[in-house]
């Protein structure tokens, strides 16, 4: 058990997510073996998934067949993914030296229902890395069973964006944190402190720090001039006009003396991809893309999901869309007449906007009033040509019981709901969990993400 005083201190001693405050346990959360076998294959799918989404899309996009053995020409996925986006990054992301690259830390937001596992979304730009270190490096002193290690989320870190290095075996890494990004600053900051007590070249500056001079990407550090290498973009790419020496980045990118991590490709950032895998349309290209095994794991993970869209349709025409009281839409427009109890789904950005993170545009359906679910609706049509809105089937966690410290710094046990955030990590072909920062909020909860009243834990497996 991990004693309360001892993770006040850490934690005062230690600063992660900026203004921010949680509840700590002095346990990890313990998960079914079945449980951890399916987690230790879905990262490969994820990934898979990612390589499949880009092929698709540059298929798409140039006009060729999705499909080896048969025509099939479908403009309409690039043009959805392409929706709201600058031509200059639209331009850079499909440049043929970037067409083979895909993230390379990635981090799918799980949640534990009473039957199975569902993925809500898949963060290529995830935040929790530092933070899901520290506490491995806490509980592992007294729990021999966790899932992954410190070491392993820093190593796996290191070596995932090394091995993007051009001919240099010791490559100096910059993590840049944006100002919007700013409430993850301090666990980069740690992090790179961490990699640099283990002789990593490895600094974490704001992005408007950075120059290109004599063929080099440089920044000041006490008053030291620093080369990058390699890049980790801790921003998302709707903030890259926010930031002014977003140009001057690229170019270094594009002339091939920088490389970044994760690309500057916005197709991945977008939760449509997830309406995409679920399309009537692109069956076949999804069984023949996919290798057997993860198409298998996506299908059982990726809830129903649908893009809303304005597109009229003629008075014959269905909806690619949720079922309401199992009749067909003709319109978004109809899916406001849903009653409350029929609007199990969730709406929410798809990507490319400062409100497609954390749960600033969601909304839950059978949790708001019949004003709120008709404006939500309203706004996703409106926005469809811009930025796009998904609908996705609502997966209710199952309650669990996990004990946690009030603020006396006793033990309670109280029901709440688990999201689990496994860290994969790819290194060359090598695709490994290094850690899961599990985040349980109270039971009464509609939308799990970290908030003042969670308990963020790692993850261990059940004896």
């Amino acid at each position: 058990m991990i004693d309360h005083a001892l993770l006040q201190q850490s934690f005062n001693e230690n600063s992660f997510l900026k203004d921010k405050k949680w509840k700590t346990s002095p346990s990890p959360l313990f998960l079914p073996p079945n449980i951890t076998n399916q987690l230790n294959n879905i990262g490969t799918a994820c990934f898979d998934f990612l390589q499949s989404i880009k092929k698709l899309y540059h298929s798409s996009k140039n006009n060729k067949s999705i499909l080896r053995n048969k025509k099939l020409i479908l403009p309409w996925v690039a043009e959805y993914l392409d929706r709201g986006k600058t031509n200059s990054l639209l331009n850079h992301s499909n440049l043929d030296s970037f067409k083979n690259t895909i993230p390379t830390i990635i981090r799918p937001d799980l949640l534990l229902t009473e039957d199975q596992i569902y993925m809500t979304e898949l963060e290529v730009v995830p935040g929790g890395i530092g933070l899901t270190s520290f506490l491995l490096q806490i509980y592992e002193n007294q729990f021999n069973n966790l899932i992954g290690s410190s070491s392993k989320m820093l190593h796996g870190f290191y070596d995932s964006l090394t091995n993007l290095s051009r001919n240099k075996t010791s490559p100096t890494i910059s993590i840049l944190v944006s100002d919007e990004s700013q409430t993850y600053q301090p666990e980069f900051l740690w992090l790179a402190n961490q990699l640099k007590l283990l002789g990593k070249n490895v600094y974490c500056v704001n992005p408007k720090t950075i120059y290109y001079e004599n063929s080099k990407l440089k920044t000041l550090i006490n008053g030291k001039i620093i080369e990058i290498d390699i890049i980790y973009r801790f921003f998302e790419l709707f903030d890259l006009d926010n930031i002014p020496t977003i140009p001057t980045i690229i170019q270094a990118i594009e002339d091939g003396n920088a490389t970044v991590s994760p690309p500057l490709n916005p197709i991945f950032e977008e939760k449509l991809s997830m309406a995409l895998f679920h399309h009537y349309q692109l069956q076949d290209f999804w069984k023949e893309s996919l290798p057997k095994h993860s198409f298998q794991i996506l299908k059982n993970i990726i809830p129903p999901t649908w893009i809303i869209d304005a597109q009229p349709f003629g008075p014959n025409a269905m909806l690619n869309g949720p079922l309401i009281e199992n009749k067909p839409l003709n319109s978004w427009n109809e899916l406001t007449e849903a009653k409350q109890k029929n609007r199990n789904y969730i709406i929410k950005r798809s990507g490319y906007n400062k409100d497609a993170w954390g749960a600033r545009s969601v909304t839950v359906g059978n949790d708001c009033n019949q004003e709120t679910w008709t404006q939500s609706i309203a706004l996703a049509i409106n926005q469809s040509k811009t930025s796009p809105f998904i609908i996705q089937e609502f997966k209710k966690p199952k309650k669990i019981l996990h004990p946690t410290y009030n603020p006396q710094g006793e033990i309670t046990e109280e029901p709440g709901r688990v999201r689990l955030c496994p860290y994969y990590m790819k290194n060359g072909d090598h695709i490994e969990i290094n850690g899961i920062l599990a985040t349980i909020c109270p039971a009464d909860k509609k939308i799990i993400h970290g908030m003042s009243v969670a308990t963020f834990v790692p993850c261990a497996v059940c004896n």
